[in-house]
């Protein structure tokens, strides 16, 4: 959560948007790494605050490249595959 709170996955006023998009993929791979190699169910109480970030990518990613696409995909494999099936079905309701 330090992480995320540090890096901002928003784009930057003056930035390029190459040099954005190598940020933010650097940033979900970091990410990615973090969470697939936590604690199965350790970053359910965070949950809802990753997913609000991840749209907010999404959201931003008119003219993103197809690596961060595919990052934000993976993202979310990773989270799915590191929650149990409890908090699976509290996500989805």
């Amino acid at each position: 959560m330090e992480y995320l709170d540090k890096v901002g996955l928003q784009a930057g006023f003056f930035a390029r948007e190459g040099t954005e998009n190598k940020r933010k993929i650097k940033s979900f791979k970091r990410i990615c790494f973090v969470i697939f190699y936590g604690a199965k169910d350790k970053y359910k109480t965070h949950l809802r605050f990753l997913l609000d970030r991840i749209s907010d990518v999404i959201k931003s990613t008119d003219n993103a490249h197809s690596s961060l696409l595919i990052l934000i995909l993976f993202c979310i494999r990773i989270l799915i595959l590191r929650l149990s099936q409890e908090n699976l079905n509290d996500l989805f309701k």
